[in-house]
């Protein structure tokens, strides 16, 4: 098999090419043949373990819940170098790279399942990526603290508009109520001007006639950036501030006519 030059700049270009072709045991016996080096060892961890998954995975599906091997061939550790034994008996045990390894549905496969289990966690070794990983400071926090964010005029206004909409769902039922109370007759209408008299009862209107106008003027803003309408910068900031200034205005002028 002649090696490219791009095999020898990309050593993974190299190996997905050699094993796409016909004579995988060729590129197994030339990975084991060339001198070793983390980025080889790395890689070829990496192999062994997608394709162990990939076999684990396929006999343990519904259509393979009972295998069992015809005849299998294993590398021996002893004809491998100390430093790549790892993941020998790895590439013989998939059918990908040795075509010797032949399943036929005869007997279950908890033995064979735990024989496979037990050799990936002998030779399988844990990236060192994995482990800077696990190392790693986790900055990010888990949320937003919204406290401590300076917060532009748009954010706000949208919060707001959120906030109002709350205020106006538990408020609307209680005015209807209050409405249907004055349309009964003399008796209903002068307990509710009576509520009017109120102090406590004024502040809740001002606050349900801001709510209104605020969540009215929002949605409307809403509705115009849905058809790029005021959806630029500068002008989402200057229609969220005349939005909020102009509810504070209705409400101050409710609080007028009522005070």
């Amino acid at each position: 098999m002649r090696r490219t030059n791009s095999d020898a700049a990309n050593p993974l270009t190299g190996v997905h090419r050699n094993l796409s072709r016909q004579g995988k045991n060729i590129a197994l016996t030339r990975w084991f043949k060339t001198p070793a080096s983390p980025f080889r060892k790395s890689v070829l961890l990496s192999l062994i373990q997608q394709r162990i998954a990939g076999v684990l995975r396929r006999m343990e599906s519904p259509e393979r819940n009972s295998l069992k091997v015809q005849h299998h061939v294993l590398l021996p550790q002893t004809l491998v170098p100390p430093d790549r034994r790892c993941g020998a008996y790895f590439f013989a045990a998939t059918q990908e790279f040795l075509p010797a390894w032949r399943l036929v549905s005869m007997a279950p496969t908890s033995s064979i399942l735990s024989a496979a289990r037990s050799t990936l966690r002998r030779g399988a070794r844990r990236s060192t990526y994995f482990d800077f990983r696990k190392t790693m400071k986790k900055r990010r926090p888990v949320f937003f603290n919204l406290t401590q964010l300076q917060l532009p005029v748009g954010a706000l206004t949208s919060i707001s508009h959120r906030i109002t909409g709350i205020l106006l769902a538990l408020g609307t039922p209680f005015g209807i109520y209050l409405l249907a109370l004055s349309l009964q007759g003399p008796q209903g209408y002068a307990r509710v001007t009576d509520m009017f008299d109120k102090w406590a009862f004024k502040g809740l209107v001002i606050l349900f006639v801001w709510a209104l106008a605020h969540h009215l003027l929002a949605g409307l803003r809403h509705l115009l950036s849905d058809i790029d309408i005021g959806s630029h910068l500068h002008a989402a900031r200057a229609s969220a501030w005349i939005i909020n200034c102009s509810a504070v205005a209705i409400a101050l002028l409710t609080a007028g006519a009522l005070l």
